[in-house]
């Protein structure tokens, strides 16, 4: 219920000012501020706008839209149904209310305006963050500062995450998705459209992906090689860190992060990470963990939103509704060589049995015992975390 909850919603939208229209666009990569408007646009940024309604309205069969007249002033070039940004500037999007059939509805819009800042390349850093970690650290942050509880229980070390700045530690060529962002000098998120993640010396490999994921890039490293990687976005190169291929043999030490999610007398874990470092306490991301569960399916990465193979989702699919419920406890393991780490996993799935006549066990269940498995993966779960993540930005 949790989960579902956090999930059904439509991609990413920016609000006009007084809030009674909605842009989206699933194409563009961090296209919503943290307050809720239009994050800043790299130049050269093309948006093709979908828009909707976004406060409550009378309901009639007529179209919201056409009781809006657009116009524009600043830098932009109307494209057929597109945007496209590219000079630096501030561009004015003015919806003029005018009379239209909504009006015999009692749909009475007034005019509207959104501003979007459009950035130079020069004004724009980029980075590597490690997002998942990221949405965890904010919702702790926010935990801590009283702010409205998440529902949130993040078991994990001290240490768990790459220095801002130091170049990402990945064990050669082992798989591993990066997600490259954008953002200004304050660290504000820049939004971009149509990238693409280069190896600017070609000490690293980056791989075609069959169902690339919207601003993720999978990249292969060298043992012992550096390679510094930048974003080609809007006309322009930008540099966003670099990631360092290091042997498998370097991994000295593996400790489990686990994160659940619960509330209303309810939980379930939805996460966990095996976070490996080297002898001198660097965090290594990228090695190969084999996982065990049995009471839940695991879906490792890289793909779907996970960055590699030491990290895992949960689905609640291998077990019978009709029949678990109450306090549930299974034993995950994660190892890696002789390196190895188990934690008890407490939850509870639900409050009374839930008997479904068109239940069945998930087939992925069965075919590699309880073990992690390749495949879609538990996109709620995932979506969860992320979801988790944007709130705790936008309270802050």
């Amino acid at each position: 219920m949790i989960l579902l909850s956090l999930v059904a919603c439509g991609p990413p939208s920016f609000e006009t000012d007084s809030g009674q229209l909605e842009v989206a666009d699933p194409a563009v990569v961090d296209l919503v501020a943290e307050d809720g408007g239009p994050s800043p646009l790299l130049v050269g940024t093309e948006l093709c706008p979908d828009l909707s309604a976004g406060a409550e309205t009378p309901e009639g069969d007529y179209d919201r839209l056409a009781c809006f007249a657009q116009s524009f002033e600043g830098p932009v070039v109307v494209a057929g149904e597109c945007l496209d940004f590219d000079t630096p500037g501030v561009v004015d999007w003015w919806f003029t209310a005018q009379a239209c059939p909504g009006n015999d509805f009692g749909y009475a819009p007034v005019d509207d305006h959104v501003a979007i800042e459009v950035l130079a390349a020069l004004d724009v850093t980029g980075h590597l963050p490690m997002r998942l970690e990221d949405s965890m650290e904010d919702a702790e942050a926010e935990a801590a500062a009283g702010g409205e509880p998440s529902g949130l229980t993040i078991e994990r070390p001290e240490v768990w995450r790459v220095a801002d700045g130091e170049p990402l530690r990945i064990v050669a060529r082992e798989a591993y998705d990066l997600e490259p962002r954008l953002r200004t000098v304050d660290g504000v998120a820049v939004a971009w459209n149509d990238g693409a993640l280069v190896s600017t010396d070609g000490n690293a490999t980056i791989l075609a992906q069959e169902e690339p994921v919207l601003g993720t890039f999978r990249v292969l490293t060298e043992s012992g090689a550096t390679s510094a990687l930048a974003l080609e976005a809007g006309g322009s190169s930008i540099g966003v860190g670099a990631v360092e291929g290091v042997p498998l043999s370097a991994v000295a030490s593996l400790e489990i992060a686990l994160v659940t999610l619960g509330g209303d007398g309810v939980s379930l874990p939805v996460a966990a990470r095996a976070v490996t470092k080297d002898l001198d306490g660097n965090v290594i991301v990228g090695a190969p963990v084999k996982w065990r569960f049995t009471p839940m399916l695991l879906t490792p990465g890289p793909g779907s939103g996970l960055p590699g193979a030491d990290y895992v989702t949960f689905s609640d699919v291998c077990r019978n509704p009709g029949t678990t419920f109450g306090e549930q406890r299974g034993r995950l393991t994660a190892s890696l060589g002789v390196l190895s780490d188990a934690v008890e996993v407490v939850w509870t799935p639900r409050i009374e049995a839930d008997p479904s006549d068109t239940w069945t066990r998930d087939e992925a269940c069965d075919t590699a015992c309880g073990c992690a498995t390749g495949g879609a993966g538990n996109a709620t779960a995932l979506a969860a975390l992320l979801g988790l993540a944007a709130m705790a930005r936008r309270r802050g």
